[in-house]
């Protein structure tokens, strides 16, 4: 089309069955339909292509996205909150999303598994008996990298690591619990580089619980970059497929209540200055490569085992 002797707009139409208006309006630089209104619309083109290659991927991984997250995951890209029924018209121009209503599970394995309670660790720690939240990360030959300690406060406070044994790395968020921002951070400065040297380039598995405060974009894209595949468990089955919860924070919760009663006993009082080199403590006691092994291997995760997962 850029040598007009070559061949005619009527002739290409009729060769390509396409309407000639079209065929000239496009020669002349106009947009398709799909890019003609794009200010008028929530997404750019690049934000929807970005927004349907992350669905695709996390239907790949059997991790569907409902539609409650596809609006946070849509705000997340452009700032603004999607309308009530915006949902339609991205679902009308991304025919490749396929829609699927979720099976209701046996009820005997749905008893099994749906329990709501299972809690992120928290200590309460200093005199004002605010919570602490701890961030652990282990992986099947038993190899636990250094915590993440997440505070309540506007901003970090470096006096909770100020005694450091375990190489603890520190947060801050209003309630002293985990939220995008933090887990992204902990992604890019704790995860990555301590499990880098490891890895050796191969590639990491990332497995997490369901929480909302993990799947973002920003997240999955900078995993997919750095060769982390993030795998999210199902809601409601820590208890059963989280190493961690099943047989880890068991035990350190044990050491470090000991820990404390014995501190207490001689009169001293948990405060933020010396929480982290307590903590150390119990973690020497109880996450050691055997118990985290063991919890990879109750867990049915290394070695993979489907069976842990019965009916009853």
């Amino acid at each position: 089309m850029d040598n007009p002797a070559a061949i005619t707009i009527a002739d290409a139409a009729r060769l390509y069955n396409v309407p000639p208006k079209t065929l000239g309006y496009r020669r002349r630089g106009g947009k398709p339909k799909n890019q003609a209104h794009e200010s008028q619309q929530l997404l750019t083109k690049i934000q929807e292509d970005v927004l349907v290659l992350y669905c695709q991927n996390r239907g790949w991984r059997h991790e569907p996205v409902d539609l409650e997250e596809l609006r946070q995951l849509a705000q997340q890209l452009c700032g603004d909150k999607p309308g009530k029924k915006w949902h339609i018209g991205f679902f009308n121009c991304h025919p490749e999303i396929k829609r699927r209503w979720a099976k209701a599970g046996e009820s005997k394995r749905a008893n099994g598994l749906n329990r709501a309670n299972t809690k992120d660790p928290k200590i309460t720690a200093d005199e004002s008996r605010k919570m602490v939240t701890i961030l652990e990360c282990v992986n099947a030959i038993g190899y636990a990298i250094g915590p993440l300690v997440i505070h309540a406060g506007k901003e970090k406070d470096l006096e909770w690591i100020r005694q450091n044994p375990c190489k603890a790395s520190i947060a801050a968020s209003p309630k002293g619990w985990t939220d995008a921002e933090i887990a992204y951070e902990w992604l890019r400065d704790v995860f990555d580089p301590q499990t880098s040297e490891i890895a050796k380039g191969s590639t990491r598995l990332l497995i997490l619980d369901g929480h909302n405060s993990h799947c973002t974009i920003k997240l999955a894209f900078y995993a997919a970059k750095r060769n982390i595949i993030i795998f999210q468990l199902p809601p409601h089955t820590t208890h059963r497929l989280q190493p961690l919860d099943v047989g880890v924070f068991g035990p350190l919760s044990l050491a470090w209540q000991k820990i404390v009663r014995e501190w207490a006993k001689n009169g001293y009082v948990v405060r933020k200055n010396n929480l982290i080199s307590l903590y150390s403590l119990a973690r020497e006691k109880a996450l050691t490569a055997t118990i985290i092994s063991a919890a990879f291997r109750s867990c049915g995760i290394e070695p993979f085992d489907p069976s842990v997962v019965t009916e009853e």
